[in-house]
């Protein structure tokens, strides 16, 4: 069984954010603003995509 929508769509958000694409998003549910929102904090936490040339 394949993601929904409400799983990929805070990961496509969080991984343009993390590549300093603009980014739109669109999801009222309650579970998918508190997945985007966790994932958008956590980004500080994670591994810079740019640093792979180091």
């Amino acid at each position: 069984m394949g993601k929904n929508n409400s799983e990929v769509k805070p990961i496509l958000l969080a991984v343009a954010e993390k590549l300093g694409r603009r980014w739109i998003g669109s999801d009222l549910s309650k579970f998918a603003i508190q997945v985007t929102r966790k994932r958008l904090l956590d980004i500080h936490n994670s591994k810079d995509l740019m640093e792979e040339e180091k």
